[in-house]
């Protein structure tokens, strides 16, 4: 499997568990197209790695039979986000504004040498 191939399937795990459509481990390696469970426990060990960087875990209901998001959440180029409502909206508007103002003053800098 090639990396766009690894990229892609990590992906498609990430929505199934935020979706909470994954079924039993068994079922959800051959959705995945994966060989075993033992390759899906290591994509999913992967995920988690990573969503355990925002205080994020990946759980499994075995009354559901699904894997979840605790707290829910998603992926976003591989960073984890937790929903929060509108505060990941605010956020990202904050530092988007924060950044246009850094050009902006940087962009008059350079007027003002020149």
């Amino acid at each position: 499997m090639n990396f766009l191939e690894k990229y892609e399937n990590l992906a498609r795990i990430a929505r199934l568990i935020r979706q909470e459509a994954t079924g039993n481990p068994k079922d959800f390696a051959k959705r995945c197209n994966l060989n075993s469970k033992d390759v899906l426990f290591d994509q999913i060990d992967i995920l988690r790695q990573l969503a355990a960087k925002e205080s994020a875990e990946i759980l499994y209901d075995r009354y559901r039979e699904t894997y979840y998001f605790s707290p829910p959440g998603k992926f976003s180029d591989f960073e984890f986000i937790k929903d929060i409502g509108n505060q990941n909206f605010t956020n990202y508007v904050s530092k988007t504004l924060t950044l246009s103002e850094a050009v902006l003053q940087t962009a008059q800098k350079c007027r003002e040498q020149y």
